[in-house]
């Protein structure tokens, strides 16, 4: 008479069965049907923020905000967004709502995505600097960063001053009032820090000296690049104070924009570690 299988070994191998699935390259979608012992997909922190930032870049059209839109897609499908949920993503009716979604992402996204929304929305606050929230005037929880931004900012500011003071007329206006944009940041940055600000530095060390407009140009945009990437450095640090990350998406879309006028590439989806 053959041996009839027990309880516990039919479950074992209906278990074993489920959990092979995996290794069929079955997927988790939204509304897939309830499988036993495979948990439904949670959304991502911020998910449907994100997804709204997604559509509306996708809506725009052009060279920019088609990269934009990849660099955006590529990284909620490598985070586990179903490709369902990625083409479907739609635009938002009104800029109004666009601008509400590209903040509520920054808010709500996990540390991991914040440094790509964070570009994503310094280059949108170029574009609609007017629909964005002002920034509070108050300091900082994590003061060490804003500190940290000050010293970048000062160092920018230092270049674009010896540039002013050894270039021609009509380098030397320019360099003057780019130093003096970011010289607002920094008043701004050093309530940002508090107590965290440090002495001002009198004098930096530069990568070349400036002998000629050439050379002048570039070290404005180098100065104001290695100044964009300074900042993104810090929204890794920023987890725990968001408010803090949108003011730093502003600081992001003022260094950058100076740094365009000086032949820098836009760059908001390039060095988004940082770097």
């Amino acid at each position: 008479m053959p041996i009839q299988p027990s309880r516990r070994t039919l479950l074992l191998g209906s278990l074993a069965g489920v959990l092979s699935l995996g290794g069929c390259g079955v997927r988790l979608e939204d509304d897939a049907p309830d499988i036993p012992f495979v948990p439904e997909r949670k959304p991502l922190a911020g998910e449907a923020a994100m997804l709204t930032v997604l559509g509306h870049l996708r809506s725009q059209g052009g060279e920019e905000w088609t990269e934009q839109a990849e660099a955006l897609r590529s990284a909620l499908a490598d985070a586990g967004v179903p490709k369902a949920e990625l083409r479907d993503a739609s635009d938002p009716e009104t800029m109004s709502e666009a601008v509400t979604a590209y903040e509520a992402a920054v808010r709500d996204c996990g540390l991991g995505m914040l440094p790509l929304m964070g570009r994503l929305t310094a280059a949108q606050i170029r574009r609609t600097p007017h629909l964005f929230d002002p920034a509070p005037s108050r300091g900082w929880r994590a003061g060490a960063v804003a500190a940290d931004d000050l010293k970048a900012t000062r160092a920018a500011t230092y270049a674009l001053g010896v540039i002013a003071a050894r270039s021609s007329k009509k380098i030397s206006r320019r360099a003057k009032d780019a130093r003096k944009e970011l010289q607002e940041l920094s008043v701004r940055q050093t309530t940002a820090a508090g107590k965290e600000a440090g002495q001002l530095t009198l004098g930096y060390d530069l990568d070349r000296q400036v002998s000629g407009e050439q050379a002048a140009r570039r070290l404005a945009r180098q100065s104001l690049e290695r100044l964009v990437g300074a900042y993104t450095a810090g929204l890794y640090r920023l987890d725990d104070d968001r408010a803090a990350a949108l003011e730093t998406a502003s600081w992001m879309a003022t260094a950058q924009g100076l740094a365009e006028d000086w032949g820098s590439e836009p760059v908001a989806l390039i060095g988004t570690d940082g770097t």
